[in-house]
């Protein structure tokens, strides 16, 4: 709160106050901020009603239909998923071993997708039994898609 000359008598009055108290003139400090108050006041509204028109009609994104993949897409994808497959695959078999980190994968397993969407795996790799020593092992493995979209081991055999 500060004190301001009135514009009248020239007398010291409170900048919040309505008007002089000595010659009862309108302070014009009061009505610049009423000015700034009714401006306010008049501009939000507009301004709300412009962002919600907006944002209506540009429409809802997320309903909008997918675009199609170009084959090329299509391979990359297919090709990431079953990189997934087997990432998980190879991490299930890895927590099985004896000494996980001395598990030497073979880098050329060939995934094969099923018509159900289902992959399987055939997984061999060189680990350190027991013993101490390395030994080779084999692996079955099908992973499937759940009903919320992540993968899944349905089976995971090791083969003799």
């Amino acid at each position: 709160m500060a004190l301001v000359k009135c514009h009248e008598c020239g007398a010291e009055i409170s900048d919040e106050a309505k008007k002089c108290l000595r010659c009862g003139a309108r302070s014009r400090a009061y009505n610049q901020r009423q000015l700034r108050k009714a401006a306010k006041i008049i501009f939000i509204p507009p301004l709300l009603l412009i962002i919600l028109l907006g944002v209506f009609l540009s429409g809802n994104p997320g309903s909008r239909p997918p675009l199609p993949l170009d084959p090329v897409r299509a391979a990359e994808k297919e090709e990431y998923e079953n990189m997934r497959a087997v990432m998980l695959c190879r991490d299930s078999v890895t927590a099985n071993l004896r000494d996980p980190d001395s598990a030497k994968f073979d880098t050329s397993t060939p995934a094969t997708r099923l018509k159900d969407g289902a992959v399987i795996l055939n997984i061999t790799l060189r680990a350190r039994s027991g013993f101490g020593g390395m030994t080779n092992a084999e692996y079955f493995c099908h992973i499937k898609k759940n009903g919320s979209g992540i993968w899944e081991i349905t089976k995971l055999i090791q083969k003799e």
